[in-house]
């Protein structure tokens, strides 16, 4: 005898018992049952079998509405929630804040048993149309591999998150604002609040601050997740005043979780994701041949970019590990600007029509610093510290050090090149004074005792220019002071120039570091041969 269609239903229920959980906006879409004898109100578990019952309704501010079903999402690997590039209708995530709407209905679908524990979301519409069919890959092999213990912690802590705020959002900015808060509901936020607790503290994330608002009524902490209610204390009503900032600081714990989880998912892939630098394609080193003032420049500043840049995306845990990488990071990109500034002129003189590569780099280093100091001098609170660096945009890496590479080949050659066989050295002066260094100053500056000739030469403009002063006031002792005056340069740029030469054996210091300083022999032996030269090569 032929069952009918509840009744067979009932026989999948036993064999498949998979979502057995009710929930009052579970309803069914009408058209797909056309036909159908389908009794609405005894026959929903059963029908909860199909894959077209409809499970929940996003509520649009036209007034209109989008029905989400259960074939409209697919179950993937990944730690975090997903939208298919080719999904239709597309989810309208700019009417909510970053992450809440695929959060909210991910939890919807876990209670429900339609996702695993380990399993998330993956959106992929109604798929009428082959051009709408998804095509991602949603299970690669690298996640089936063991994953670290933080994985699970943190994936746990996310959906008690999610949960926990979903309770009393509601009863926050719902249409359940001023009421009060049922017993239930209050026993199972009270539960999800302890779990919240325990998880942040076995991982060490910093809790929100209790939100406290001298003009709200008798507002008080209610659980170890401090909810602000108000009442007595067999009826809660939570503070509205107080509760979305109460929200915004949970949402900013689980924003810095789901960028937890995401390094966590870049680390299992095998290769190079999409996020990623290569710096295999993308070196951080300078092109071979390149002056060492040069090169110290691209790798300072590519260095300091691409540890920027990982910072941001995953920043320490822990509030002492957060301060002490950013001491840290802060002296590299310090000494990556100085390094800059030693060449800017070099380097601005060889731009392309998009500006200085490495000027933008700078700039885009000192964003993600700026946000970074920010925290650390506790104008953003540690439990906000991930929300607040993701809103600074993401350095282009790959771009930014490729257009450095092409900016620092172009300065090599624009170097004036003279090679030195007998000695085999290099000598490189910037053409921007017209000055050449022929191939017998090097000998000469052995003979006068200068020590610059050890690998290559290298006089910039600022040097030039200070060992001409140095020339013209022989043999006084100048300190930088004079040499500032003299010469019309920063007191930075006269420091270093001054070091440089000596370094080289151009100037000395022969009283000592603050007794001021003088040119060399063989300073005047370079000088005189750059003038000669400057005249036999117009």
């Amino acid at each position: 005898m032929p069952m009918s269609w509840p009744a067979l239903f009932r026989t999948r229920r036993e064999l498949f018992p998979g979502a057995t959980h009710k929930h009052p906006r579970i309803d069914l879409a009408p058209e797909l049952f056309a036909g159908y004898a389908v009794d609405p109100i005894g026959d929903k578990e059963g029908v909860w079998d199909c894959t077209s019952a409809l499970v929940d309704t996003i509520r649009l501010s036209s007034g209109e509405h989008l029905d989400v079903y259960r074939n409209n999402i697919k179950c993937t690997r990944y730690s975090l929630p997903s939208i298919c590039p080719h999904a239709e209708p597309k989810l309208p995530l700019e009417l909510h804040p970053p992450g809440d709407l695929l959060a909210e209905i991910e939890c919807h679908f876990r209670e429900l048993g339609l996702i695993g524990s380990d399993e998330s979301l993956h959106w992929v519409g109604h798929q009428a149309r082959p051009q709408t069919r998804c095509r991602c890959e949603l299970a690669p092999a690298w996640f089936f591999r063991p994953r670290p213990p933080e994985w699970g912690t943190l994936r746990e802590l996310r959906n008690a998150l999610v949960s926990m705020t979903k309770r009393v959002g509601p009863y926050i900015t719902g249409a359940r604002t001023g009421h009060v808060l049922p017993t239930q509901e209050r026993s199972t936020f009270d539960a999800l609040a302890e779990r919240v607790y325990g998880l942040t503290q076995a991982l060490n994330i910093p809790l929100p601050p209790v939100v406290t608002n001298p003009r709200a009524f008798q507002s008080r902490p209610h659980g170890p997740a401090a909810l602000p209610v108000c009442g007595s204390a067999a009826e809660l009503i939570v503070s509205r005043a107080d509760g979305e900032q109460w929200l915004s600081n949970w949402r900013a714990v689980r924003v810095g979780v789901e960028a937890r989880l995401a390094q966590l998912d870049r680390v299992a892939q095998l290769g190079i994701g999409p996020e990623d630098v290569d710096t295999r394609d993308h070196p951080l080193e300078a092109p071979a041949g390149t002056p060492a003032h040069l090169r110290g420049a691209y790798e300072a500043v590519a260095q300091a970019l691409f540890d920027v840049a990982e910072f941001r995306r995953d920043p320490p845990w822990g509030a002492g590990a957060f301060r002490e990488t950013a001491r840290t990071l802060a002296q590299c990109i310090g000494a990556a600007n100085q390094r800059y500034l030693e060449v800017e002129s070099q380097l601005q003189a060889v731009t392309d029509t998009q500006g200085c590569a490495h000027h933008e780099a700078l700039a885009a280093i000192r964003r993600v610093n700026d946000a970074i100091g920010h925290v650390v001098l506790r104008i953003v609170p540690e439990h906000a510290a991930v929300t607040h660096l993701q809103l600074v945009p993401a350095p282009d890496v790959a771009g930014l050090v490729r257009r450095m590479r092409q900016q620092v080949s172009r300065a090599v050659h624009m170097l004036r090149t003279v090679a030195v066989p007998e000695l085999g050295n290099t000598a490189y002066v910037w053409p921007a004074e017209r000055t050449l260094v022929p191939a017998g100053v090097l000998g000469e500056l052995n003979a006068a005792g200068s020590n610059s000739v050890a690998g290559e030469l290298s006089i910039n403009e600022a040097e030039l220019k200070i060992l001409r002063e140095l020339k013209t006031q022989h043999p006084l002792l100048l300190k930088n002071v004079d040499l500032e005056v003299a010469t019309d340069l920063s007191k930075q740029t006269v420091g270093h120039a001054v070091i440089a030469l000596v370094e080289k054996g151009l100037a000395a210091r022969p009283n000592g570091g603050r007794k001021g300083v003088a040119i060399t022999p063989g300073g005047i032996a370079l000088l005189g041969r750059v003038r000669k030269s400057s005249l036999d090569h117009p």
